[in-house]
């Protein structure tokens, strides 16, 4: 077992600079997740419009969907994730909820019931009976992008699976669909690097 041992050590030593530098990396990581900060003038996305940051005194935060504004209070992403999901969540079902139906009709597909969820893992999701569950997290993406995810849910409507007869109808309605799951995996790892999202 010595032997085992030894060759435990030097393995850890060979991969120490790597350990090290990821660690490194974590770390500026979560340190840059604590203190980025919105400017005003910012553009964040909702709902596949561009709506301009501006910042208040007060603690409390407003969408206006005339305007295109979103005023939040002056503090990191951190602290203002759970607000800004708030707006976004009452601010965004009915939207979304059109887009489906949109989409559906297009599709000639029928779905359940709708709604916006915390979820950080998967963009959505549609259950057997199909209902429709959409992250918060989607309304920060391009108008492209968020529809490629709903028409990806509608999709299941006929083919409850990840099948190629599945991939093909995806096809068939977003041609483009692979560069919008790229533009998608990006915007996943900023919204994690800036504070909005866990993970």
């Amino acid at each position: 077992s010595s032997d085992l041992r030894s060759y435990i050590d030097q393995f850890v030593q060979s991969k120490e600079h790597w350990i090290m530098t990821r660690l490194a990396q974590v770390q500026g990581a979560l340190a840059t997740r604590q203190d980025f900060r919105l400017r005003s003038g910012d553009i964040l996305l909702f709902c596949g419009a561009e709506f301009r940051v501006q910042l208040t005194e007060q603690r409390r935060g407003s969408l206006d969907l005339e305007q295109h504004t979103i005023t939040l209070p002056d503090a990191p992403v951190t602290e203002l994730a759970p607000m800004v999901e708030r707006l976004y969540r009452r601010g965004g079902i009915q939207w979304v909820e059109q887009r489906l139906r949109f989409w559906a009709g297009q599709m000639g597909v029928t779905f359940g019931t709708v709604n916006l969820s915390s979820a950080v893992r998967r963009w959505a999701s549609c259950s057997a009976n199909g209902n429709i569950h959409v992250s918060w997290l989607l309304l920060f993406a391009p108008l492209d992008a968020i529809d490629y995810v709903l028409v990806h849910e509608l999709c299941h409507r006929v083919e409850f699976n990840h099948s190629p007869a599945f991939w093909r109808l995806v096809a068939q309605y977003k041609p483009d669909y692979s560069a919008q799951k790229a533009v998608l995996q990006q915007l996943h790892q900023r919204l994690y690097a800036q504070g909005w999202s866990k993970k």
